[in-house]
């Protein structure tokens, strides 16, 4: 890859990156049942509308869950992955099977990066600012209050000792072994913790 395809590559993965995570964002505040009204889930709203509502009006929801965004979130990742094919100099339609996987999994991977990150972000801010009135410090909680409830539903109540976290974080390690794992029957490589996909 020249100079110049690099640089077409850079600016094009990162805009089409940041704007499906703005999807995917919207998908999981949407799952939690976070506040409409927050400005920050304002600002994704009206960021992601134009290229999700032609969507929404193919592709209905399922069980409160918003399918039509992690649709648009696929096909970006696959868009993002096509460009860098092409700029590679490789062949596309050698390389179709394994875009789509890449794709998928990069798409899967967002989502337990940002549960992650919310786990993560909920566990300081119950110790540093558990009042905290901050946009973001509130959708970061209602976001990992959701992801712990399940596990909060059938762990024994330890009082003030919440460790339904330990079980999410488990289960959020089992299903990056499990993308590592089909990663790697296509050669791609996927990253554990922060996750990232690439087409080897």
């Amino acid at each position: 890859m020249n100079a110049f395809a690099d640089i077409v590559n850079y600016i094009s993965t990162t805009v089409i990156g940041v704007y499906s995570l703005l999807i995917v964002l919207r998908f999981v505040f949407q799952w939690a049942k976070a506040d409409f009204f927050n400005p920050i889930s304002q600002g994704i709203v009206k960021a992601t509308s134009p290229a999700l509502m032609p969507f929404r009006k193919i592709i209905p929801g399922f069980a409160g869950l918003d399918i039509a965004a992690l649709v648009l979130a696929l096909l970006l990742n696959l868009v993002s992955l096509i460009i860098t094919t092409l700029l590679s100099g490789a062949n596309l339609l050698d390389a179709s099977l394994v875009i789509f996987i890449a794709a998928l999994l990069k798409t899967l991977a967002t989502l337990i990066n940002i549960a992650s990150f919310s786990l993560i972000g909920g566990i300081i801010l119950s110790f540093a600012a558990p009042m905290s009135s901050n946009p973001m410090a509130l959708l970061i909680n209602q976001v990992s209050a959701t992801l712990s409830a399940p596990f909060r539903k059938i762990l024994p109540d330890l009082g003030p000792i919440d460790i339904s976290p330990i079980f999410v974080f488990l289960a959020i390690g089992v299903l990056t072994k499990l993308l590592a794992l089909i990663g790697m029957q296509f050669g791609i490589m996927v990253g554990s913790v922060w996750l990232f996909v690439i087409v080897a």
